[in-house]
């Protein structure tokens, strides 16, 4: 009985496209709230819940992780910042479990620190030791890969202190924006505007983060020859314009 588990960032849509033509295919169940973390200064912890929306029994793991970009990319290193408690749940059909996450050290950054918590839902051995009804059957094992930011003491958005650039390099055009504040940014809704004021959009939604002190990189399947990047930042209601750097 195969697997196929959810990565961060992709649709469920997406996977069930990828499963058409197959006789039968098990969803997934297991929910998770809220879908990001903040913890104030000396702010010691926070709830997270975990809900099962099915009829059977199902197990989640929960780990942290520190959170860093290096060359354009997301990294992933086991944290020794935060702890879950429990790390490792079951939740009974129709109920939801609370999860701890717990600070281990009150003190505040002098700049904003950045972990992910992935919740990753367990093979139910029930499933497991069945015997296979369907030689093609699928299951879904969700993967939550959620934001968490503990605050310096006084986190400062100066958007002077963000340059972006598009850059050319083998026949493939990709965004870079450098982040140079003590806080993340948050990107959604971005759109490359010529000097006529044509936008060429990115993404409808949300493009990504850009943490503190720190660089990103996403590929363009259009540039254009823009002059500038418009985007939500942070959900602000208002879009803001970035300059972009001449390369």
């Amino acid at each position: 009985m195969p697997y196929i588990r959810k990565l961060p960032g992709l649709l469920a849509g997406g996977l069930l496209l990828l499963c058409q033509g197959w006789p039968q295919v098990q969803a997934a169940s297991l929910q998770v709230a809220p879908v990001n973390l903040s913890f104030a200064p000396g702010e010691a912890a926070q709830a997270l819940r975990l809900s099962n929306s099915g009829t059977a029994p199902i197990s989640a793991q929960i780990r942290i992780y520190d959170w860093r970009q290096q060359d354009g990319r997301e990294r992933l290193e086991p944290s020794q910042t935060l702890a879950v408690s429990p790390p490792i749940t079951q939740i009974p059909p129709g109920k939801t479990q609370v999860v701890r996450v717990l600070r281990l050290d009150a003190t505040a950054p002098a700049s904003e620190k950045a972990l992910r918590l992935v919740v990753d839902e367990l093979p139910s051995p029930v499933l497991l030791g069945a015997k296979r009804q369907h030689d093609n059957e699928v299951n879904f094992l969700l993967r939550y890969s959620i934001p968490v930011f503990l605050a310096p003491d006084a986190a400062v958005l100066d958007m002077t202190r963000v340059s972006a650039w598009v850059e050319h390099r083998q026949g493939q055009a990709s965004l870079h924006i450098d982040n140079q504040n003590n806080t993340h940014l948050k990107l959604s809704r971005v759109a490359l505007v010529s000097a006529g004021g044509k936008e060429t959009v990115v993404t409808d939604g949300l493009l990504g983060y850009v943490l503190p002190g720190q660089a990103m990189a996403w590929p363009l399947k259009k540039a254009g020859a823009a002059t500038a990047l418009r985007a939500h930042v942070n959900d602000s209601e208002a879009p803001q314009t970035i300059p972009l750097r001449s390369q």
